[in-house]
Order: structure tokens, then sequence, then C-alpha cells
């Protein structure tokens, strides 16, 4: 009896303690798995969020879904993207210049998307719906459009 009672009032302890290293460590993983991680070591973010903001905006990298999680704004220089608090630990601030952003435009069965892809992190590529991303960048002149197209097309003219 007397051990039940120790092992019940060490329980609640243990909890507080294990399900935040928990959570930290799952976030932590999802950063490195998703490119989260690589995004934010080759653009960090010092300043903040400027401009017009939208919360709760949903992305998808290759192996990560981030549903309703994170923060976006724009200004005239670049987009910068954010997780909300309880998802942030390993999700350092990333501002995405856009004179190194390919914007290519989506449509699929699920609505209109837009796949973001960086300059110095070739390969790796983020989607989200276009009204999430026109929604703030709709204001800045800097901003790259999606191509008016149904097919996928890059804002950026090619190089020859």
């Amino acid at each position: 009896m007397q051990n039940e009672t120790f092992a019940a009032l060490l329980a609640g302890p243990l909890f507080v303690m294990a399900f935040p290293l928990f959570w930290c460590s799952i976030c932590w993983m999802l950063a490195r798995v998703g490119g989260w991680y690589r995004w934010a070591e080759a653009y960090p973010d010092s300043r903040g969020h400027r401009g017009t903001r939208k919360w709760m905006v949903s992305a998808f990298f290759p192996y990560c879904r981030y549903n309703g999680t994170l923060v976006l704004s724009a200004d005239s220089e670049a987009l910068t993207l954010s997780q909300i608090l309880p998802f942030r630990f390993g999700h350092h601030p990333v501002r995405l210049p856009w004179g190194e952003l390919t914007v290519t435009k989506d449509r699929s069965w699920f609505g209109d998307r837009v796949t973001l892809e960086a300059d110095k992190v070739p390969g790796l590529k983020m989607t989200m719906y276009q009204s999430a991303y026109e929604s703030v960048s709709q204001g800045v002149e800097a901003a790259p459009r999606p191509g008016e197209t149904d097919t996928p097309t890059s804002s950026r003219p090619q190089s020859p």
C-alpha cells in the first residue's frame, strides 16, 4: 500500500518533467526531417515579422506537414516564416528574400497551391495554399507572383 502511494505521488512530477522533453524532441526531429532546419540555417531571421501577417497557415515540406501552425508575413524585402509557440522548438524563424525565391503555381483537387523554393537550398520545396501566400504578398511590390496558367510555372524568367 505504501509503495502504491509513493508511485502515485511520483507519477505527476515525472510526467510534468518527461512530457516537455518528449514534446521538444519531437519538434526538433520534425524540423530536421522536414527540411525547416536547412532553410533556417541558410536564411536566419533576426528581425521578426514585418509587414502583412497571417496566422495559422498550413504548409507542406516533402516529409513534414505544418497544419495551421505557421505564421507568415511579407514586406518589400522578404517572406518571413515562423512557428506558433507550442511547436517552435527547433524551428528558428526563416526570412526568404524575394530575389532568392522561386514561386511555382500548381492546381490540385484540393485547391490552388504555390510551391516555394529558395536558391541557397536547392531541391527543398515547401507547398502552401495560394490564398495564404497571396494574403501576405498581395500588397508587396517585390513579391514574385505565381504564373497565371494552370500548369506549373516559375515566377522568375529562366536563364537560357
